[in-house]
């Protein structure tokens, strides 16, 4: 089931520093790669796979990209793949054309 598995995969999950700054909002992240990192080997360990459906809302604000982005967490052992659906909400700012990457990015 699912459910159980996240469970388990969340039970397994550390603490990651979060090393990077935002200068302009005064605020520590954690690095999206160091979060991929941690989570893939976890995904394969119980065969869940994460699967990007759709984006459900999207919208602009000059430089500025506001999206939110609807994800299936998908247990591919279960002949019915139980699954579970997410929506996470993401935005960017760029002025070199490249918010909506930004967006996504925050957005899994």
């Amino acid at each position: 089931m699912i459910g159980e598995k996240i469970i388990k995969i969340m039970s397994e999950i550390e603490p990651i520093e979060k090393t990077e700054v935002d200068e302009e909002k005064n605020y520590k992240f954690a690095k999206s790669e160091e979060i991929i990192e941690m989570v893939n080997p976890l995904l394969v360990k119980y065969k869940v796979i994460i699967l990007p459906v759709k984006v459900t809302n999207f919208s602009t604000q000059g430089n500025k990209v506001f999206l939110t982005m609807k994800y299936q967490f998908i247990d591919v052992e279960d002949k019915n793949k139980d699954c579970i659906e997410v929506e996470i909400p993401g935005s960017g700012f760029d002025e070199k054309g490249r918010a909506v990457y930004a967006a996504l990015t925050r957005s899994i």
